[in-house]
């Protein structure tokens, strides 16, 4: 066989041989990824804090940009403040809009030098709160300037070849150099998907102190508030826990929560909105709190009003009165007036005056201007309660055994200011110039509730709305045997939570932790017995 044969049959063996790709090995894949990361992430890292500070001094005292290292290190730096006396260059009125110019004329030709610039001048955007009103004039005016320099400039960043991560990112996300860059996450954010978000923090660099932070939660209360009535009650308790550390945004949010609610039909009780709403702002009866007030709708502050009366109320017969906890019957009676209530006092004993417990210091916080000191009236634990009612005036009394006293509202012998007698003198809560004294005892007549019912109507104050509404309701209707749907709406309307674990074998719980009250009597009508160990209502069927 010559030469030329031996070569074509060498050749078709090796054509019938299969070849296998040469084995690399792990240490060398793991390399090739760190290159990897490292071309794509090109640009992203900061300087040194130390290199950001000399860069931006020189700036300031040159305005002069030397090399593409120097100009990366102002960008960076143009957010940091580096002396309590000096501002950030942001906050500049002149020289940093100079410093865009300046990258801008130097760089901007190249996208490979200029996306280094930019990079930096991204950070400053993110890092700077421009979106508060204590930041200066001339801070806001740069920052917005910025957002518009990124938006405009994005596309000269890219060229040909791999680009950075951070840059593909951005231009898969072009909103977030935009006047609205949180809307696009809020339906997600909103039902707890996070992946976008932690793309962002991660692909950017965002801190969790970024202003954009705030613009989130903002987005998704905005969300939030163009959902159903039903979608949108679920969600209260999780839109009001967001604003918690963002005390910037706490006007606006709430703001829309409150509104929004009120503007639902039939809204019920929400005990975490309404405490939330008077911490923030205040007693909502209050004239020196209606600056802040003005901020919600007047039909969120009346529903607001409605609800603290209420609790005020219940605060009262059921915290400071000594038969809060075993007769309930004042408390049932009184709060159904609390639509027709004007205003209330609470005249406070030594006692409850200096108590240093957490209750009783919220009180004191809430009632704000409408409390008063009691003297004369027997022990330090006793308490007055003052209620004015259209022209009428109504004094109950904590300790048992007082009776309740009307008085013309245009005519009172006693100051509502600093302290208050509550003695049987002329000018005490007990005054002997009263319309009617009323007592707490059941006569052949009829019970004291229908008495005093009676009294107020005989002086000028209509029937109470709810007993207008309860009169016209069939008794059937007026407590109800128990079922799934009026344990829900009786739940709702008290802002209580209930557990069904009957079909595991367990019990029907309610979560109310007192065994007195009007709630109580309602739960002990339909069959629930308390837990004195674990502060709850339970019962073993529905039937």
């Amino acid at each position: 066989m010559d030469a030329v044969s031996q070569l074509i049959a060498a050749m078709a063996r090796a054509l019938q041989t299969s070849f296998e790709p040469p084995v690399v090995p792990p240490m060398l894949h793991e390399e090739l990824d760190a290159l990897k990361r490292l071309l794509r992430g090109a640009g992203g890292g900061a300087p040194s804090r130390d290199r950001l500070r000399e860069a931006v001094a020189l700036f300031r005292a040159s305005r002069e940009i030397p090399n593409l290292m120097f100009a990366r290190a102002v960008c960076f730096g143009a957010c940091e403040k580096f002396d309590r006396l000096e501002p950030p260059l942001i906050e500049e009125g002149s020289a940093f809009p100079e410093l865009l110019d300046r990258i801008d004329a130097a760089y901007r030709p190249e996208p490979r030098p200029f996306r280094r610039c930019y990079r930096g001048l991204l950070h400053s955007y993110f890092t700077y709160d421009g979106d508060t009103p204590e930041t200066s004039a001339a801070g806001r005016k740069n920052w917005t300037l910025l957002r518009d320099y990124l938006r405009d400039r994005r596309y000269a960043t890219e060229s040909e070849g791999t680009q950075p991560e951070w840059l593909e990112f951005l231009g898969e996300h072009p909103n977030l150099v935009t006047d609205d860059p949180a809307s696009r996450y809020a339906a997600e954010l909103l039902h707890g998907n996070k992946e976008a978000l932690e793309k962002i923090k991660v692909s950017l660099d965002v801190s969790d102190k970024s202003w954009l932070m705030r613009r989130l939660v903002l987005a998704q209360i905005r969300a939030a508030t163009r959902t159903s009535d039903r979608e949108f009650k679920r969600l209260v308790d999780a839109l009001l826990h967001m604003l918690e550390g963002h005390d910037v945004l706490e006007d606006e949010g709430l703001t829309l929560i409150l509104n929004r609610y009120a503007s639902s039909a039939a809204p019920k009780l929400h005990i975490g909105l309404r405490d939330r709403a008077v911490k923030s702002w205040g007693n909502p009866w209050l004239d020196k709190h209606s600056a802040k007030w003005t901020l919600a709708s007047a039909e969120a502050r009346r529903l607001v009003t409605g609800w603290f009366k209420l609790h005020v109320i219940r605060t009262f017969f059921e915290t400071l009165s000594e038969d809060g906890r075993t007769d309930p019957r004042r408390v049932r009676f009184w709060e159904k007036y609390y639509e027709q209530i004007g205003d209330m006092y609470f005249a406070l004993g030594s006692t409850t005056r200096y108590a240093r417990g957490a209750d009783a210091k919220r009180m004191r916080e809430e009632m704000g201007g409408r409390l008063l000191g009691l003297r004369n009236a027997g022990p330090g634990a006793n308490n007055a309660f003052i209620m004015m009612i259209g022209d009428i005036v109504a004094v109950e009394f904590g300790m048992s055994g007082h009776a309740c006293f009307l008085y013309r509202r245009d005519s009172l012998p006693f100051e509502l200011s600093g302290e208050v007698s509550g003695s049987t003198d002329r000018d005490g809560l007990r005054s002997p110039d009263n319309l009617e004294r009323l007592t707490h005892v059941d006569t052949r007549r009829g019970t004291w509730e229908e008495n005093f019912a009676e009294a107020l109507r005989r002086h000028g104050t209509p029937r109470s709305i709810r007993e207008d509404r309860d009169r016209r309701a069939p008794a059937s209707d007026r407590i109800g045997s128990l079922s799934r749907q009026r344990l829900q709406e009786f739940c709702d309307a008290h802002g209580l939570v209930w557990q069904d674990n009957l079909a595991k074998g367990g019990i029907l719980a309610v979560r109310f932790r007192f065994n007195a009250g009007g709630i109580a009597d309602r739960l002990k009508s339909w069959g629930f017995i308390y837990s004195d160990q674990k502060q709850f209502w339970w019962r073993k069927s529905w039937s």
